[in-house]
């Protein structure tokens, strides 16, 4: 961090009017290290310290963290929600989508919108949330119903409640599936909260597709990643720019991490027999015996990139 202090300090002495935007400042912190909360406190310091020095504008993003808010008392404060408009827009054309009891019912589709429009309060992924849980009920109009009935009870509930019993749903969603699909998800959720960086897609099947006790890597056992998302209930999202692929939402991270970490039931040691078990392949026997340009070690043994950085 002291590298990238004296690099802003030059910048911000360079020249006559600088403007610093702070994004996500939560993200910064997991409100338990201490070690990341001094960090934080120590960029904080010398950013307002800027400031006073120097011609500087911020503006920064947060969620409401009262260590974080303290810092900007003094500051213009602005709460940024959804816009109904956007959340009825989105809620509306997923419902149409589904199919079951919802599908053709125009009553029903209207107390859909108006019930989850109220419930959401302008957090967007809570609308995404709430009609993930609706596709896994549509197959009667009760279970409709009584989906609509929990999320209008918990309408006032803090933000964090509600994310966390929204992926507790999700989660009974996954526990609901027969074998194969919650071996699939868990594991998927394994990988993508407690990789050491971001996986890709295609990674990502490789992973899963990793067999102990197996002398070789079998490619017929590589699952599409569009099965892989639509048996994790809505937890994970794949971005198709970068191929990466994420919990939906970084408060899923939260979630995982420190609500449940009992659904993992060996979390690290689960991860690193699969690295072993992947590295003890025989294909790597001819992969460092013979140099190879690295492109095409990545192209064919993609999730290497990974459990190479395990070390």
């Amino acid at each position: 961090m002291d590298e990238y202090i004296r690099c802003l300090r030059a910048i911000v002495d360079a020249r006559s009017k600088v403007f610093i935007v702070l994004d996500a400042l939560d993200e910064c912190t997991s409100g338990s290290d201490e070690c990341e909360d001094r960090s934080l406190h120590k960029f904080l310091d010398v950013i307002f310290q800027l400031q006073v020095t120097g011609n500087v504008n911020l503006l920064a993003t947060s969620r409401f963290i009262p260590d974080i808010s303290k810092r900007f008392d003094a500051a213009l404060v602005q709460e940024v929600r959804a816009s109904s408009d956007d959340i009825t827009s989105y809620v509306s054309t997923e419902v149409k989508l589904m199919g079951g009891k919802i599908k053709g019912d125009d009553e029903l589709q209207a107390v859909i919108k108006k019930t989850i429009l109220e419930a959401v309060d302008g957090m967007f992924l809570m609308a995404r949330l709430y009609i993930q849980s609706l596709r896994a009920c549509m197959m009667t109009k009760r279970k409709v119903k009584e989906a609509l009935e929990r999320f209008a009870r918990q309408q006032f509930a803090s933000d964090t409640n509600r994310t966390h019993r929204a992926y507790d749903e999700a989660v009974l969603r996954i526990d609901s599936q027969n074998k194969e699909y919650q071996i699939t998800a868990r594991h998927a959720l394994l990988w993508i909260t407690y990789a050491e960086r971001p996986l890709t897609a295609n990674e990502l099947i490789h992973a899963l597709a990793v067999e102990g006790g197996k002398p070789s890597f079998d490619e017929d056992n590589v699952a599409h990643i569009e099965d892989v998302v639509s048996v994790c209930a809505g937890l994970v999202a794949l971005d198709d720019k970068s191929g990466i692929i994420r919990l939906v939402h970084y408060t899923a991270y939260e979630y995982f991490q420190g609500t449940r970490p009992d659904w993992f039931q060996k979390t690290h040691s689960d991860i690193t027999s699969l690295c072993v078990t992947y590295l003890s392949y025989d294909i790597f026997t001819s992969v460092h015996g013979i140099r190879r340009p690295r492109i095409l070690r990545i192209t064919r043994i993609p999730w290497r990139v990974y459990t190479s950085k395990t070390d």
